[in-house]
């Protein structure tokens, strides 16, 4: 039996306390996607980069309501090495702002120029695209 691998390190009841284990992860990746009706009902647009490496799209759903639109813009590094990449986003969502998804980070809002984003080596980014604030 291996004392590291083995079923008596690596089962469900030790994951549950383990806040970095797979486990977890998965549960958080799900729970994200429960809560955006975009990733599974929503329009899907693939998005040109820069960088070869870099896959970028949108999925956009509309709900009953103006409050029920959901955007999400999904960037992934296909590359083991970090790579940058700049997204076309300012014609159709200039002044929007990114929240990420799985960490509840809020990006810089998008400009009137090419959106930057760097990745670390097969990383991603799930962004919820919220509409401009109105501010006095």
């Amino acid at each position: 039996m291996n004392p590291v691998y083995g079923y008596q390190a690596v089962n469900v009841e030790a994951q549950k306390h383990d806040l970095s284990s797979l486990l977890r992860w998965t549960r958080r990746m799900l729970h994200v996607r429960a809560e955006h009706a975009a990733f599974g009902l929503g329009d899907y647009v693939t998005l040109d980069t820069n960088n070869p490496s870099v896959l970028a799209f949108l999925r956009h759903h509309s709900g009953a309501g103006a409050e029920s639109d959901d955007t999400v813009l999904c960037v992934f590094n296909l590359s083991r090495h970090p790579q940058p990449a700049e997204l076309d986003l300012h014609d159709d969502y200039a002044e929007h702002e990114l929240f990420e998804l799985t960490g509840g980070v809020r990006f810089v809002p998008i400009g009137r120029s090419d959106y930057s984003v760097t990745l670390s080596g097969y990383g991603f980014f799930w962004f919820s695209v919220l509409p401009p604030v109105v501010r006095p």
